[in-house]
């Protein structure tokens, strides 16, 4: 070989180690070049001249052929689709061994890689999903993947015109091969809807072609109309917008408004498969588009950890977290990302806050606060019916259970005032014409003073006519005259003044003594009534040993963290009316299943819905301070320690926070409809422990508490001697001196219950117990209306209690004291019981 031969060697092999590099690394764009210059250089004499060696590789020999293919096809093809039939090519002509050794994909007869080519191919077929083309390397397609992709050439609409419809054929020819739309067929065709769907065939043809099975989708499975000439719906482009699940969930029609929009824009909208399709001109769907990213940049997103939670939740014998029930309500979405931590999507920040109060408030347990059935197994025997009683319960007693109430078989009501309004209600008394034939004696006295007035005044009248007409007298005594009888007239009118006064001032007294008598017939002075109950025949002297034991055994919070004993601000015991419920899952069935009572059984004590109790209760005499305004309005704040985050600064972590007790916050609401910042009262709830007592033989059964209350607001005087005695500070700045971030809360919050504004709490606050900051979240806020009663020289409470959307509506009855020796328990006993009798 000769000189020139040796130098000319190593320019052709980095010619065509040019061609193969070039060959790698092309796209589409650049197709037409890479050609152009393989055929200059298959072209040129040194190439002529060269001997191409027999083991060169299959990259490095003539590819014109090849290249000569149909670029307007696109087959939706994996990257594992295309590497394997290429490999298969190659080995069935023998171009190519496999190597043990390699781990990589072999090369495609371009010299292109699989993937690379792939994504070439489908570049002008059907958009999908990052994890759909070009990372998957199995030789198959999922049926999900492959229906996504054929399902994108469905129109929105169910009629199109033939030259759309022969549109949509030839996108689908040319995007998938015969194999794969029968698959897609195949896979429909297991839907019970399309079990009578059989292949469509040409005319004259034996076998199913590619354009058979086409048709059958377009017009078996998707139930295309296809009608004649050119529809304006014709005209219409589709776009489709990619969604995430969250998304998805917060764009449903169902909570948003977005579709309604759209839809007034002309844009036909469907939600599918991931995404949102959309079809009409192409402005609107600009704009439709434009609309989707403002209002999908707008929703708002927090991430929380609930793992902290869900273990209460296991703590207080409830199987999850409601998330479902919280979803439906405030239409927000929980999306879950490793072990107990979520991220929380919603339209509004302010649904996300309420989202975790309400999943508070639906744990309801803290290990202050105690609740106890007093023999619990003497109700296993008794009967339960299902009761309805909605409007009083909170959102997640509603939502999640049903309810059982005891049949109670106490005897026809005794008390007078009960009898009578019963027997007014009797259908005998209704149809008679007894009501009809009563007459109010009262207007008939009326009436007849009346008449006798008129007839005096009618006398004196025609005197004065008769004399008045006598014009034989001269006008001196005719003045004479005038002037008697004036004065005659006024003495007669002061005489019938009189007399109207005396009939009325007796008339006031028959009716005081009237409603006195009446008063003293239907009962309603209980306290000057003597005792009419015995202790026995509602608590054995046992039952009453033992409710003041287990009343008042408070030893389970020495455990656990609280204020110190000198802040302590009240203990008392109290008791209160209602019923006992069963609680049950919630069931769809028209009447739910009865339930038999066992020892792992749940029950409620609701305080609403009581027969008789509030009827007598409004009949006691009031004991309210003033007469004008006979009830008090209070505000009342509960909070929860926080299960998500802790204090800035602190130190502590949210497990510790778990021992500390719940915190109310309770105040007077003035004429301006806000709370009094001088009636405040922050306090804990150190200890409280109720004792539910069935009575099946009364109108309603007991629940006995004994509270022991702390102080937030107390002051240490001997270290804030000087700035009490400040005159700068104001007497709301010390009284919360000892809660700094308290004043902070009440001022971001809107606490008015006048005015159009919706009120609204800020969802935590730093409390400060014993010398550590902890944070507290927001649980509920309620209005009371209290309206106090005598009974027995005891305080009687009825509140209307208003809990808001959430909160239901209820009534409250509850007669408290102080702390109570056993001798004082069992005289308080004594008076519950007058009370149950009284009612029953």
């Amino acid at each position: 070989m000769d000189c020139d031969e040796q130098d000319s060697q190593p320019t052709v092999n980095s010619i065509y180690g040019i061609k193969k590099i070039m060959l790698i690394r092309c796209s589409k764009k650049c197709e037409s070049h890479i050609r152009t210059l393989i055929r200059g250089i298959s072209g040129t004499s040194v190439v002529s001249q060269m001997k191409i060696p027999d083991f060169s590789e299959p990259e490095l020999k003539d590819t014109s052929s090849m290249l000569k293919v149909d670029r307007t096809k696109r087959i939706f093809l994996t990257s594992g689709e295309i590497y394997q039939k290429k490999k298969n090519k190659r080995k069935r002509h023998g171009d190519v061994e496999e190597s043990p050794t390699k781990s990589t994909p072999a090369k495609s007869s371009w010299g292109i890689n699989p993937t690379l080519l792939s994504v070439l191919k489908s570049e002008k077929a059907v958009p999908t999903t990052a994890d759909t083309i070009g990372s998957s390397d199995k030789t198959s397609i999922a049926p999900s993947d492959l229906q996504t992709n054929i399902e994108y050439y469905l129109p929105v609409e169910n009629t199109v015109g033939s030259s759309k419809y022969e549109n949509i054929s030839k996108g689908l020819s040319k995007a998938f091969t015969k194999r794969q739309l029968k698959e897609y067929v195949d896979e429909m065709k297991k839907k019970p809807e399309f079990h009578h769907v059989v292949y469509r065939k040409v005319k004259g043809k034996r076998v199913v072609i590619k354009e058979d099975y086409i048709d059958t989708i377009l017009l078996d499975i998707w139930k295309l109309t296809k009608t004649e000439g050119q529809l304006v719906t014709d005209v219409f482009e589709r776009k489709t917008v990619p969604v995430t699940k969250p998304q998805q969930y917060l764009l449903h029609p169902e909570r948003s408004s977005l579709f309604s929009e759209l839809k007034a824009l002309g844009v036909s909208v469907e939600m599918k498969n991931g995404a949102l399709h959309m079809s009409g001109t192409q402005t609107s769907l600009d704009i439709a588009e434009h609309r989707i990213k403002n209002t999908i940049s707008g929703f708002e997103r927090k991430e929380i950890d609930l793992s902290h939670l869900a273990e209460q939740f296991n703590k207080a014998g409830r199987a999850a977290l409601l998330f479902k029930y919280v979803q439906e309500t405030l239409h927000v979405y929980f999306q879950h990302i490793e072990d107990g931590k979520y991220i929380i999507h919603a339209e509004y920040m302010g649904s996300i806050d309420l989202a975790k109060q309400l999943l508070i408030w639906a744990l309801d347990f803290n290990p202050h606060i105690v609740n106890e059935i007093y023999n619990k197994h003497e109700l296993f025997n008794h009967k339960f019916i299902p009761v309805s009683n909605d409007e009083s319960l909170a959102w997640v007693e509603k939502s999640t259970n049903s309810f059982y109430q005891q049949m109670k078989d106490f005897k026809t009501p005794t008390n007078p005032l009960l009898v009578s309004k019963l027997s007014k209600m009797r259908d005998p008394i209704v149809e008679s014409n007894v009501l009809n034939e009563l007459v109010d004696q009262k207007a008939l006295e009326r009436k007849a003073m009346e008449e006798k007035a008129l007839k005096e005044l009618s006398g004196i009248s025609s005197l004065f006519k008769e004399e008045t007409d006598n014009f034989g007298m001269d006008e001196f005594e005719k003045l004479s005259l005038n002037d008697e009888l004036s004065q005659s007239k006024e003495e007669t009118d002061q005489l019938v003044t009189k007399e109207h006064v005396s009939l009325s001032s007796e008339d006031e007294l028959l009716t005081t003594d009237m409603t006195e008598e009446s008063s003293k017939e239907d009962g309603f002075e209980f306290d000057e009534e003597p005792l009419t109950v015995e202790l026995s025949d509602y608590f054995s002297d046992s039952a009453v040993d033992n409710l003041y034991e287990q009343l008042n055994d408070t030893s389970y919070a020495a455990r656990l963290k609280g204020v110190p004993g000198d802040a302590i601000l009240s203990k008392a015991i109290t008791a209160q009316f209602g019923n006992i419920l069963l609680k049950s899952e919630k069931s769809d069935e028209l009447f739910p299943k009865f339930e038999t009572v066992t020892a792992e059984s749940e029950f409620k004590f609701v305080s609403n819905g009581i027969p008789y109790i509030s009827d007598i209760i409004t009949s006691l005499p009031s004991a309210a301070e003033s007469v004008d305004i006979p009830y008090t309005t209070k505000v009342q704040i509960r909070f929860a320690p926080s299960l998500f985050h802790t204090s800035e600064g602190s130190t502590k972590s949210v497990k510790e926070y778990l021992d500390y007790p719940p915190v109310e916050i309770q105040a007077d609401i003035n004429t301006f409809g806000v709370p009094n910042p001088e009636t405040m009262l922050v306090y804990t709830a150190e200890a409280v422990k109720n004792i539910a007592i069935p009575f099946p033989k009364a109108a309603c059964d007991v629940q006995l508490s004994k509270v022991i209350a702390g102080d937030l607001l107390k002051i240490d005087h001997e270290s804030s001697e000087q700035e009490v005695s400040d005159e700068e500070i104001s007497s709301s700045s010390r009284r919360f001196k000892n809660q700094p971030d308290l004043p902070r809360y009440l001022e971001e919050s809107n606490l008015k219950f006048k005015g159009d504004k919706k009120l609204s709490c800020k969802p935590s606050i730093d409390i400060n117990i014993n010398g550590e900051k902890v944070r507290y979240d927001f649980v509920n806020v309620t209005h009371r209306t209290e309206i106090p009663f005598l009974f027995r020289d005891r305080i009687i409470t009825l509140a209307i209690v208003e809990g808001g959307e959430f909160g239901g509506r209820r009534t409250e009855i509850v007669m408290g004291e102080g702390e109570l020796s056993k001798e004082e328990f069992q005289w308080f006993l004594t008076d519950v019981a007058q009370l149950l009798q009284s009612a029953s």
